[in-house]
């Protein structure tokens, strides 16, 4: 997973101790600040990364399996289809959703699919 910190180095942290840090651009007050490095965040890093990777192969397999999302909203993603087709829908997205890739071949995976004329009948 590759993951880019700008100008990640070895620093003394606000304690005196050696750390990692790196520097975070922050574009309203065009600065640029120091961002030490603590395992949870690092921690917190990695699983996101990962878990946009599995949400990504999961994308991939509905658009092979035919059904292209046409919109996402934070780990949601949401789909028109007819009501005729509902129930080869929900087995298809289901059914993609779940399969890991393949260098998480283990990994279990679950999906929750709901209905509704709008989003805000699916909420």
């Amino acid at each position: 997973i590759p993951m880019k910190y700008t100008n990640l180095r070895q620093a003394v942290d606000e304690r005196g101790q050696m750390s990692f840090a790196y520097d975070r651009h922050n574009v309203k007050r065009r600065k640029t600040a120091q961002v030490n490095m603590w395992h949870g965040l690092l921690t917190e890093n990695i699983v996101q990364a990962l878990a946009r990777d599995i949400f990504g192969h999961g994308i991939l397999n509905c658009i092979d399996a035919g059904y292209t999302p046409c919109g996402s909203v934070h780990d949601e993603l949401l789909f028109v289809v007819d009501e005729v087709e509902a129930e080869a829908a929900v087995s298809a997205i289901t059914e993609a959703m779940c399969t890991p890739p393949e260098w998480a071949a283990d990994l279990p995976l679950e999906c929750e699919i709901h209905f509704g004329n709008n989003y805000a009948e699916v909420k």
